[in-house]
């Protein structure tokens, strides 16, 4: 009977934290290092953001902070998406 408490509790935690202990989000693989501030976004994954532009360009940033210097750096182009490292997991 404990194990199937046990079970149980560690299948809740893992449905409720996302899975966080399965793969990193895919672009975490391509873009391990913030475009802005070069700070290794996959020690900081729960503040990471990716951008994607309509003509399908992205940046990957480290931070909130980041992301908002590289929407003012890029301020011409039309966002299409901000998505959190923790919402891709």
């Amino acid at each position: 009977m404990k194990k199937i408490i046990l079970n149980a509790i560690f299948l809740s935690f893992w449905i409720l934290t996302g899975g966080a202990l399965a793969a990193q989000a895919p672009d975490l693989k391509d873009a391990p290092k913030c475009r802005t501030c070069g700070m290794d976004r996959t020690a900081f994954d729960y503040s990471g953001t990716l951008i994607e532009f309509d003509d399908g360009t992205k940046i990957a940033t480290c931070s909130l902070h980041c992301s908002a210097e590289e929407l003012v750096l890029n301020r011409g182009k039309k966002v299409k998406a901000i998505t959190s490292c923790r919402l891709r997991h």
